[in-house]
């Protein structure tokens, strides 16, 4: 009996250390990211930045992260805490998981958007596409908000009408915990995070070899290409840091989160859990933090990598 409360005392110390550990990381994600995104947004607006097509797409991503910090991460930092639901009776945990998911799909697919019109750009003969432009750049933007708002309806209505009373998830707003479909654990792993990642790199690497390539052309009619002002080389190697920096902060943040609900989908993690209970609660703390922190770290990059930006 001693043994067993000793155990039990453990582990609520141990929960709470993680509880006060997960409170005081969002919220410093939160403050940060809410800061940060919204200095973005306003110096946009002020300084009319939005007639830039890289700084549409920019102010595209803002607006998705500062949404996701106010309010994806609040309720899901006291869902997890407290394993209910705090608008029960206003609004539907769903619609949350929901609007989580249409966030994040926005996100990724703006990043893919951005490597697609910066490989196109770039590798372009003419100074200024006539296709580059604020309007169509707007026009991208919405349709990637309604493919995200569409997208992933199916998906969500499909998880939740699989899941059965036997198979029933402990979290109540959770989409589904396990059920034999294939989809259901391959598709948010794939759309979200593969998928995206794939075209981006395939953009990317493009870019790479055909600056390489021409990078002795470019010596040799310097002075003449700085003067193209958006084309410069300078320039553009600036605009590419910045876009390489906010694709590699997405794939760094966002892989352990996107493992750790694959295997828990798969349920390869059950006899693990068993276990090291404490050591995978607390790797599920650090990959939820890591996928908000993602929102936060953006602007910061920003300010970083593109100072045009802000002055």
């Amino acid at each position: 009996m001693e043994h067993n409360d000793v155990v039990i005392h453990d582990e609520h110390n141990s929960n709470a250390f993680l509880n006060v550990l997960t409170v005081i990381t969002l919220v410093c994600i939160c403050v940060l990211g809410t800061i940060g995104n919204s200095i973005v947004l306003i110096v946009a607006v002020w300084k009319q930045k939005y007639s830039s097509v890289t700084n549409c797409y920019i102010i595209n991503l803002a607006i998705t992260d500062l949404l996701f910090l106010l309010i994806s991460v609040p309720l899901t930092t006291y869902l997890g805490l407290t394993n209910k639901w705090i608008l029960s009776g206003i609004v539907s945990c769903r619609v949350h998981v929901y609007l989580a998911y249409v966030l994040l799909q926005a996100t990724c697919y703006t990043l893919a958007v951005m490597s697609v019109d910066r490989y196109l750009y770039v590798v372009s003969s003419h100074p200024r596409p006539p296709w580059r432009t604020p309007l169509n750049a707007l026009i991208i933007c919405i349709l990637i908000w309604i493919v995200s708002i569409a997208f992933i309806f199916p998906y969500t209505s499909f998880s939740s009408s699989t899941s059965n009373a036997e198979m029933a998830p402990i979290n109540p707003c959770e989409v589904s915990a396990y059920h034999p479909f294939f989809a259901s654990c391959y598709f948010p792993f794939c759309a979200y995070y593969i998928l995206p990642l794939l075209v981006i790199a395939l953009c990317y690497t493009r870019l790479f070899c055909y600056l390489r390539k021409t990078s002795n052309a470019i010596k040799r009619h310097k002075n003449s290409l700085l003067k193209d002002g958006p084309c410069a080389p300078s320039n553009r190697r600036r605009v590419i840091r910045t876009l390489v920096s906010l694709t590699c902060a997405f794939a760094l943040c966002w892989l352990p989160i996107h493992t750790l609900e694959f295997l828990n989908c798969q349920r390869l993690l059950d006899d693990f859990y068993i276990h090291h209970t404490f050591l995978l609660n607390l790797f599920r703390v650090i990959s939820h933090a890591l996928s908000y922190f993602n929102s936060c770290l953006n602007p910061f990059l920003y300010a970083l990598f593109n100072k045009d930006f802000f002055q």
